[in-house]
């Protein structure tokens, strides 16, 4: 393919070939996490939880939509300097979530909302995949080639020809 692709000079087409590709793995991931949202949603609404988390959490979840908008809106407005709006509106969606979830632990004991669903955080952060043979966890630091295969089969000596 490298003969016909070098004399049409089809690498200047990679330009605008990546360009869409960034633009639909980008709207893939947002697609993925609003259904599960949407789906998290819809399981509070239909599970067994009072009527009090149920509005609870709609509360929650109509306040983390339209501050998060606010947060966005805020580049534009005459408000604060520009860089601290700059500022503010990039870390707008996470400013508007960790408030709220703070929020909701602090009130809802207060007004005895108890089964409210929270989002479960694992106790340490390590990479998730885990060596079904060993029981270790993989490094942060992935080899770019893979693996380095063992030479002898496991067997604790170097299989090949001796000298």
């Amino acid at each position: 393919y490298t003969v016909v692709y070098t004399p049409l000079h089809a690498c200047s087409l990679i330009s605008y070939v990546t360009r869409f590709t960034e633009e639909i793995f980008s709207a893939m991931i947002s697609l993925i996490e609003i259904v599960a949202a949407g789906t998290n949603i819809v399981n509070v609404f239909l599970g067994p939880t009072t009527i009090g988390a149920k509005l609870w959490s709609l509360l929650i979840v109509s306040l983390t939509y339209i501050l998060a908008v606010k947060f966005r809106e805020l580049r534009t407005s005459d408000l604060l300097n520009a860089s601290l709006r700059q500022q503010l509106s990039n870390y707008g969606v996470s400013i508007v979530i960790i408030s709220l979830t703070i929020l909701s632990s602090l009130v809802t004991p207060v007004f005895g909302i108890l089964d409210v669903k929270y989002l479960n955080v694992p106790t340490v952060i390590q990479p998730t995949w885990v060596d079904p043979l060993t029981g270790t966890v993989r490094p942060w630091i992935v080899k770019a080639f893979g693996p380095r295969p063992k030479l002898d089969g496991g067997a604790g000596e170097p299989q090949g020809p001796h000298v």
